[in-house]
């Protein structure tokens, strides 16, 4: 018996391919890099404005702190005022390169880093020279420095000096300033009293300085002046680390 041949199987036919039609528009392509849009005019002037409020309100707090230290006795007048005035020219400046420069950092110009430092430096006030008087008879134990004043300027001040503070009981340091814009610093002591002479009026904290160095001086060498006259050669002055 013969075997039937088995029927074909049926098949399915694949869906065509679709082809791209021509016609239809292509998706675009992710910008690159240099496609990037550029930044707007209006945020680069945001951008300037705002740095420049940013520094100027830095000149503002330096001014706050410049008030502070001159309080505190950290700066003497002239230092303040100068530094105040170059705070103020430096604000002024940068608030009219703003306004008729909008959006540039013209203004960065006017920023003029360092300086404050050389201004306060500049207008320091130093010690010329100084001298020591004995309380008792009025002679000089100690002079160093550029210490030239006319005795008839200096005795009458020194007189005054002493009987004010012989009737003010706990008077301290007194300070004036004499020709030259110089300034003459009284320090008063239980046997001697400390005269020191400034190129411009000292800050507080100098003074406050001085009254220390006079009091360490009086202790350290309070067995001789005890002992009556004192001979300069046996006396110790702290005196010298700070002016010489």
């Amino acid at each position: 018996m013969q075997n039937k041949p088995e029927p074909p199987k049926p098949t399915t036919p694949k869906p065509a391919e679709s082809t791209p039609d021509a016609s239809s528009p292509k998706p675009p392509a992710p910008p690159t890099p240099a496609q990037s849009a550029p930044k707007s005019a209006d945020a680069t002037l945001a951008g300037s404005t705002r740095e420049a409020s940013d520094y100027l309100r830095k000149v503002s707090d330096k001014m706050m702190k410049l008030a502070e230290d001159f309080a505190l006795g950290r700066v003497n007048r002239v230092q303040f005022e100068q530094l105040y005035r170059h705070y103020v020219e430096e604000r002024e400046t940068i608030v009219r390169i703003v306004e008729t420069q909008p959006g540039t950092p013209a203004w960065k110009g006017a920023v003029t880093a360092g300086e404050s430092v050389l201004i306060k430096r500049k207008h320091a006030s130093q010690p010329l020279g100084y001298a020591i008087y004995l309380n008792a008879n009025s002679l000089p134990i100690r002079s160093v420095g550029d210490f030239r004043i006319d005795s008839a300027l200096l005795v009458p001040m020194l007189s005054s000096f002493r009987s004010a503070t012989a009737e003010i009981f706990g008077s301290g340091l007194k300070s004036s300033e004499i020709e030259g814009g110089r300034w003459l610093c009284f320090v008063p002591g239980v046997y001697t009293t400390l005269i020191v002479l400034f190129s411009i009026e000292p800050a507080r904290l100098q003074l406050d300085m001085l009254e220390q160095l006079h009091r360490h001086f009086e202790k350290a060498n309070q067995p001789v002046f005890e002992a009556g006259l004192p001979d300069p050669t046996r006396l110790v002055f702290p005196h010298a680390a700070a002016f010489e």
